[in-house]
């Protein structure tokens, strides 16, 4: 019996030291489900800098990780804030071609051009 009790306290420590790796994997992972099911992975990224700062403010992570999450998030929403304005940027140049002074027609479309 005390065997039995032992046995089940050690389960228990190591679940309660375990989880917050597992937490912390967990949140990494939805950023990628999330982004294969189709959501708007800047929708994600900033919804989950938002949940780490909560988080953060209700002491449920301490320093050293909330600077470790918040930073990586950062990062990643970094790079899709870049894409997005390198695809701007390139619909903006493709406008601009179109509009050159041998291309009024394209730019304008028929009813205008025929004006």
């Amino acid at each position: 019996m005390v065997l039995a009790a032992n046995l089940l306290m050690v389960v228990l420590a190591a679940a309660l030291i375990g989880y917050p790796f597992l937490v912390k994997q967990r949140k990494n992972d939805v950023l990628t489900e999330n982004s294969e099911s189709g959501l708007d992975r800047k929708e994600i990224l900033f919804s989950a800098l938002g949940e780490i700062e909560f988080d953060y403010k209700m002491n449920k992570i301490n320093d050293e990780d909330y600077r470790e999450l918040k930073a990586g998030y950062q990062r990643e929403a970094l790079k899709v804030l870049d894409r997005e304005e390198e695809a701007l940027e390139m619909e903006i140049d493709s406008l601009m071609k179109k509009q050159s002074p041998g291309n009024t027609e394209k730019a304008l479309g028929d009813d205008e051009a025929h004006e």
